[in-house]
């Protein structure tokens, strides 16, 4: 039997969609839950209840309290985490194939049969409010956070994933059984496994559970409209020697085709051997460390370009920053480098492609979005096939210079100022 075997979808009566990939390569298997929503679907009331819910989600179901529930998993050597991202949530776990059955049946029960207890959603709260408060001390995931804020006015986006302290603390477990029951439903599910399984058997089995839970009824969502005019700006003074900064543009979205000629836009400025890095950090001195993200989202992809420096470069750190990003608006990539850095994606794509976990994260990302599962398979081809024109042409639509946000993260004035040749 070959090691893989073409992958499958099914879409059920209640609108529940299962992908099944067998691999046989190793004796493991993943499965990953799948669901639309996110700080997509959240307001400045209560930011944060996703992954507050997300949390709490594995400390106890109907079936068994938290401690019986981590033995029932730990004695299977399953793991199971649970995400929150701006347009989705769920959860994935691997285990070994012998161990799928009873996998399947704890890490479903978990999903659609939690019970949020009390006491250990406080010990849940308390933990987020605790990472809260360290990563107000991050200044590059404050000032990434802060650039967010500042690009969008209205759309949800702007919210933190974690939430801020004043909407979690008010939080109660009656609100994260109010969410739950809001979104956790089979026709916003897809559900995917990747690995040593029997297609035809999971299948069967798949069918027969998710076929007894009815389809619930969503909310309705219409996406604020945002449009950049002009330039944002968002400041934090912290009690720090260093400077951060970001700018940020919107850029494609996550079903938008030309989202594959933008990450390779992305990987030319972001990377130990990129732009960014090469002509800021190693020629100009200018920055601790320098980078730029792309995060292809549902509504609106979003761009953003950052820089460690010292306090008193952040002038230069701005529009050195800018500089670059107008390069890609004025002259074309240059060929070697369009290559050096699509082989760069493809192989890390490939390698991500040996975990069957990532490859069911990927299946279900793909599907929600709209693309298709099959995308997954097809992301090398659709790097490798961009041109050079195609990535100025975007940097000319999406990388305006007169129209961004700019977020920094600067030392008070009582700190002291230090350059990067002193660190």
């Amino acid at each position: 039997m070959p090691s893989k075997l073409p992958a499958q979808k099914i879409k059920l009566r209640n609108k529940a969609v299962i992908l099944i990939q067998e691999n046989h390569s190793t004796p493991i298997v993943s499965m990953c839950a799948y669901f639309k929503g996110g700080i997509r679907h959240e307001n400045q009331s209560q930011n944060g209840i996703t992954n507050f819910t997300q949390k709490v989600l594995l400390k106890g179901t109907e079936q068994f309290n938290a401690e019986e529930f981590a033995f029932r998993t730990e004695a299977i050597g399953s793991s199971m985490v649970t995400f929150t991202d701006k347009d989705a949530f769920g959860a994935h776990t691997s285990v070994l194939s012998k161990h799928l059955e009873q996998a399947f049946e704890l890490f479903l029960d978990a999903i659609f049969h939690p019970t949020f207890p009390t006491e250990e959603a406080e010990k849940e709260r308390q933990m987020i409010l605790a990472e809260i408060e360290e990563g107000r001390d991050e200044i590059y995931s404050l000032c990434l956070e802060l650039c967010d804020k500042t690009l969008f006015k209205d759309h949800p986006y702007r919210l933190p994933i974690k939430g801020e302290p004043e909407t979690l603390s008010a939080l109660g477990r009656d609100d994260l059984v109010g969410w739950h029951q809001k979104w956790y439903h089979p026709n916003n599910l897809i559900f995917s496994i990747v690995g040593d399984v029997q297609a035809e058997r999971i299948a069967e089995k798949a069918f027969n559970y998710f076929e007894k839970i009815p389809k619930g009824k969503l909310p309705k969502f219409v996406a604020p409209t945002e449009n950049i005019h002009g330039k944002r700006e968002g400041a934090i003074e912290l009690e720090k020697r260093q400077l951060a900064i970001a700018l940020g543009f919107l850029a494609p979205p996550a079903a938008d085709d030309s989202r594959f000629t933008f990450e390779v836009l992305n990987g030319v400025l972001s990377g130990m051997g990129s732009r960014l890095f090469i002509e800021l950090r190693d020629k100009k001195g200018l920055a601790y460390s320098v980078g730029s993200r792309y995060e292809p989202v549902l509504d609106y992809g979003i761009m953003k370009t950052f820089m460690g420096t010292a306090a008193n470069q952040e002038k230069a750190a701005k529009e050195g920053l800018i500089e670059e990003l107008m390069k890609l608006r004025d002259f074309d990539v240059q060929e070697e480098e369009l290559l050096r850095t699509k082989r760069f994606l493809v192989g890390l794509y490939e390698i991500g492609r040996q975990k069957n976990y990532t490859q069911a994260m990927r299946y279900a990302r793909y599907e929600m979005l709209g693309l298709g599962w099959r995308v997954a398979n097809l992301y090398p081809k659709k790097i490798e096939s961009v041109e050079v024109g195609q990535i100025r042409e975007l940097a000319v639509r999406y990388l305006d210079p007169e129209n961004f946000s700019c977020a920094v993260v600067r030392p008070v004035k009582s700190s002291l100022e230090v350059s990067p040749s002193k660190t």
